[in-house]
């Protein structure tokens, strides 16, 4: 997240540049992401009996770290939250080191407060994409007890046999994690943007 501050904030060469390329990393469909995350995933190092080249082993496969990492930092959360950070008047950080805090504590005690409203969007965006999931996890795991949800709603409906009464009971539920989520989090959500103290 720091990082994140300093794409928006501070001015460094190539801070443009690799802009640009999170953007154009938008225009990359997932579909034809699978197979390279796919094999990362598998040659981690150290990772599943994987040697320090990232052989011999399963690596991340049929982990709960495997479906994790994969999503933890999207092009679209990096363009949000560096959209964000930069419409933070600068005199905030501006008054903080006038009275000497370092960058680190300007980032701790003003920008990040200051970025709730922002991170709870995201997190609302990135924990739907993540729940409602299906290729991902289908792909990743292979026992079953590691089936997510959504594979389980699948193999409910496969069949000449489907019972859909238990299919609909089903999918309702598993849709309200997702609404219990949006309503302890949507006073962030109204609050996004940012109201800024400094009178023109």
């Amino acid at each position: 997240m720091p990082w994140l501050a300093t794409l928006a904030r501070m001015q460094f060469k190539g801070r443009n540049l690799i802009f640009a390329l999170v953007v154009g990393l938008l225009m990359v469909p997932a579909q034809s992401q699978i197979v390279p995350v796919f094999l990362i995933v598998q040659k981690i190092p150290f990772a599943g009996g994987n040697d320090w080249l990232g052989n011999g082993g399963t690596g991340l496969l049929n982990t709960y770290w495997g479906m994790i990492l994969p999503t933890a930092a999207t092009p679209f959360g990096i363009f949000m939250m560096r959209q964000f950070f930069s419409r933070i008047p600068i005199e905030y950080e501006e008054s903080a080191r006038l009275d000497g805090a370092e960058p680190f504590t300007i980032f701790w005690r003003i920008l990040l407060p200051l970025a709730r409203p922002a991170m709870a969007v995201l997190g609302i965006l990135s924990f739907q994409a993540a729940w409602n999931d299906f290729i991902w996890p289908l792909i990743l795991t292979s026992q079953r007890e590691m089936a997510t949800l959504q594979i389980g709603l699948q193999l409910l409906q496969s069949g000449p046999d489907a019972r859909w009464n238990v299919v609909m009971a089903m999918a309702t539920l598993i849709t309200m994690p997702i609404i219990i989520v949006f309503l302890f989090a949507q006073r962030y959500v109204i609050d996004g943007a940012v109201t800024s103290g400094v009178k023109g």
